[in-house]
């Protein structure tokens, strides 16, 4: 994790040796026991903030590519909802994605086992429902901030495969070895949380937290990814992600990866209404 400016410094006298002292203690003459008097040292100037040396535009499109570094996943999840009594309900289900398609199926529990979603692209997502005779209804985009089977996942959250399209990011500083981005909903775009905070692991382009806020930046919910795991050279996914809605008396939801497959060749026909009434 992220070292202090002291132990940084420290860390430069073992690394760099005399090289790193005042230039009056490197050329003290030898056998001298005595150090340079302090008021000989200049104080250096207080550092000051390096200039990031990406655009923010840049990062958050470096984000949503490592993201989505395949041409085709499946991943099966662990859903955990815990309830305000202590009691936790759990559900598996896999995604199978390609581009901005994706399906959903659940595998358990019996309730639930076959119930399917289909999401063609961000404004168009579809539920299979066994339970009527494998009706298949479409969502509208109003529903787009509803829970996803009573979680505190929405179904935005599963439709949304890439931010950039639709916010447009400004840099929020620095936390630790993090840079913190500032996202702002697009003109036109309606969504559920118009403004987020994101904390990103630069190097690797790796998201650890969001904050999501209304318009007028109060925040509403907390996303953490955690437990990153690498499925190929170009991807990683993280093996845990904890959901906490503040307007539920921090409501909690972890998702919880159990496998994944990428690049398998999965066929388009996997992204049709006809593959989501398959069972």
């Amino acid at each position: 994790m992220t070292r202090s400016l002291a132990s940084s410094f420290v860390l430069g006298l073992f690394l760099f040796g005399a090289s790193a002292l005042p230039s009056a203690w490197a050329q003290a003459p030898s056998g001298s026991a005595t150090a340079p008097s302090t008021a000989s040292i200049p104080t250096p100037p207080p550092a000051a903030a390096s200039a990031p040396t990406e655009s923010a535009d840049a990062l958050l499109q470096r984000v949503d590519k490592q993201a989505n570094a395949f041409v085709d996943a499946t991943f099966q999840f662990k859903l955990r909802i815990k309830d305000p009594g202590g009691q936790v309900r759990e559900s598996e289900f896999t995604t199978q994605q390609k581009g901005a398609k994706r399906l959903v199926r659940f595998l358990s529990p019996a309730n639930v086992k076959g119930m399917g979603v289909l999401v063609e692209n961000p404004d168009t997502m579809y539920v299979l429902l066994p339970e009527f005779n494998n009706r298949i209804r479409r969502v509208g985009t109003h529903q787009a901030g509803q829970a996803f089977m009573g979680s505190d996942v929405s179904n935005e959250d599963m439709s949304l495969t890439e931010l950039f399209p639709t916010y447009a990011p400004t840099w929020g500083g620095q936390d630790g070895d993090h840079v913190v981005l500032n996202l702002q909903s697009r003109p036109g775009k309606a969504v559920e949380f118009p403004k987020l905070k994101v904390w990103i692991e630069p190097k690797g382009g790796l998201i650890t937290k969001i904050e999501y806020m209304d318009a007028a930046g109060k925040k509403l919910r907390t996303q953490q990814r955690l437990e990153y795991k690498a499925d190929s050279p170009t991807h990683q996914s993280p093996g845990r992600m904890v959901f906490i809605d503040h307007r539920k008396n921090n409501h909690e939801t972890e998702l919880v990866l159990i496998k994944s497959q990428l690049n398998t060749n999965l066929s388009d026909d996997n992204f049709t209404q006809r593959a989501l009434q398959r069972l």
